[in-house]
């Protein structure tokens, strides 16, 4: 672990490269799924189902 530098920001990946879940998941689901509107949804449906 120590020598995976994961505390190492200079061995981190920009944040804007990753794809988001709803990116993910539209890739995942053969497109059955709209990833922008998942992404787009998601604020408002994290808040009533997380906390």
């Amino acid at each position: 672990i120590v020598r995976s530098e994961l505390w190492n920001p200079a061995k981190h990946a920009d944040p804007k490269s990753l794809p988001t879940p709803g990116q993910i998941l539209e890739l995942t689901s053969r497109r059955n799924i709209n990833g922008a509107a998942y992404d787009k949804e998601w604020p408002e449906r994290a808040k009533k189902t997380m906390w």
